[in-house]
């Protein structure tokens, strides 16, 4: 993967974004945000495609995970790294969703 792939990620609990990260500028987030909003609610996974990038996301119960990647790298490692987001974000904050803080 080079710098490029992976551009921009985030974590949302519906429609709200709770963390995000970039390295690079552009109106990734608000895109990211409108595209959010009008998610299917009927699939766990979504790729929409835009401009040479895709907007991957993966849905766990009310939580979103997202990850823009250049166009290029297909379907397989976007999806790979959201499997992964999704766990980490599972295994820091577990509990805490379970309790409801």
């Amino acid at each position: 993967m080079s710098q490029k792939d992976l551009i921009y990620s985030f974590v949302a609990k519906g429609t709200v974004v709770l963390a995000n990260h970039t390295s690079f500028s552009g109106n990734f987030s608000a895109i990211a945000v409108q595209c959010l909003q009008k998610l299917p609610s009927t699939s766990s996974k979504y790729k929409y495609s835009c401009d040479g990038y895709t907007f991957n996301f993966l849905i766990d119960n009310e939580f979103v995970f997202l990850v823009i990647a250049d166009e290029s790298m297909g379907m397989n490692a976007p999806f790979l790294s959201l499997k992964r987001v999704k766990d980490d974000f599972r295994q820091c904050y577990g509990a805490s969703i379970e309790n409801g803080d």
